[in-house]
């Protein structure tokens, strides 16, 4: 009588296998993919916040920029946002103190033509959702209190859903945008005297129709007008105006 073959036991079991397989697949991208980017996250806003800027928040205006505001006179944008908000044209300029956060959950919205004016190195962290929308007529502004002053910049951690920003004009910033374990579409977008302008980590960014100014950067040092850490970006149609400083793609 013929004995078994040694395959015969294995191809009973290899149902079991595949079955285990299924199960450790389904916990990595529900249960821990959400941890590591929750820690990846955590540690990117660490970073962050253990890193100021080393140059000075005083230089010279020559008055051609936007004039300054009195953020008392301007609406307030409350430090955390745990529901729905849209900054409207109509009570433009908002003011955001120091640093703002949107939790998870929530939608940021800015509406077309809405003027931001950020404090002395004040952030943006977004958690939930950015979606800032101007149009070429009516594009939106984030901006310093000030021509000679500046802020942090955005940090985007939100793995579930793309952060949108189409025609808006920023300036001033030292990273404009800062996206973690997240997704970031940029588009018409103008960005003058930042210096980084999208840095992103582990991040799928898309950058298109946008232009980079640094004709009259005043401060000493490298800019890093692209760059990304272990993910993906895709870059179509962009301008970068650089005189005499040290540009890194």
């Amino acid at each position: 009588m013929p004995k078994p073959t040694d395959g015969a036991p294995f191809s009973r079991k290899r149902p079991v296998w595949l079955f285990l397989g299924l199960i450790v697949l389904v916990l990595g991208a529900f249960v821990f993919k959400p941890i590591q980017n929750h820690f990846r996250i955590k540690n990117a806003v660490e970073e962050w916040n253990a890193h100021l800027p080393d140059w000075s928040t005083n230089l010279p205006d020559d008055g051609s920029g936007p004039s300054p505001i009195d953020p008392a006179k301007a609406s307030q944008v409350p430090r955390t946002i745990d529901s729905d908000l849209t900054l409207t044209a109509a009570k433009s300029p908002w003011f955001l103190p120091a640093d703002v956060t949107v939790e998870r959950g929530s939608t940021l919205r800015v509406e077309a033509g809405a003027d931001l004016v950020m404090d002395d190195l004040a952030s943006l962290f977004v958690f939930g959702d950015l979606q800032a929308e101007g149009t070429a007529e009516k594009p939106i502004r984030i901006r310093a209190m000030s021509r000679s002053r500046f802020w942090r910049g955005i940090l985007i951690g939100n793995w579930s859903v793309p952060s949108v920003v189409r025609h808006v004009e920023i300036s001033n910033a030292q990273q404009a945008f800062r996206p973690v374990s997240s997704e970031l579409i940029l588009e018409h977008c103008v960005m003058h005297n930042i210096r980084q302008a999208v840095s992103a980590k582990r991040s799928h960014t898309e950058v298109r129709n946008c232009r980079f100014l640094f004709d009259d950067f005043a401060l000493e040092g490298n800019v890093n007008v692209l760059k990304f850490l272990k993910g993906s970006m895709v870059v179509e149609d962009c301008e970068i105006y650089c005189p005499e400083t040290d540009l890194k793609i």
